[in-house]
C-alpha cells in the first residue's frame, strides 16, 4: 500500500434493506487487527480515516460517519490503541 493511505471499493446491493451493513477488517503494521461495522447511507460515499497507529481518526472522519460505525463483537476497539 502506498505511504499515506489507500482505499477500498466494494460493489453491493443497489437497494439494501434496513438491516444492511458492511464489515471492514484491517491490520496495522505491528499486526494489531481492527474491525468495524458501518451502516451506509444510500447513494453516499463514506470516508473513514485512520491515524498513524491504525485507529479510526475521529479528528478527521466526519461525525455523521462515526455515528454509523459499530465495533465488531469480540474484536479490539477500532477507536483505541
Amino acid at each position: 500500500m502506498p505511504i499515506g493511505g489507500g482505499s477500498a471499493v466494494e460493489w453491493g446491493h443497489i437497494f439494501p434493506d434496513k438491516d444492511f451493513f458492511m464489515r471492514f477488517d484491517w491490520w496495522t503494521d505491528k499486526g494489531a487487527q481492527r474491525c468495524f461495522y458501518v451502516t451506509p447511507k444510500w447513494g453516499r460515499m463514506i470516508d473513514i480515516y485512520l491515524d498513524d497507529k491504525g485507529r479510526i481518526d475521529t479528528a478527521v472522519t466526519d461525525p455523521d460517519v462515526i455515528a454509523r460505525l459499530k465495533q465488531c463483537a469480540g474484536e479490539p476497539d477500532p477507536f483505541r490503541p
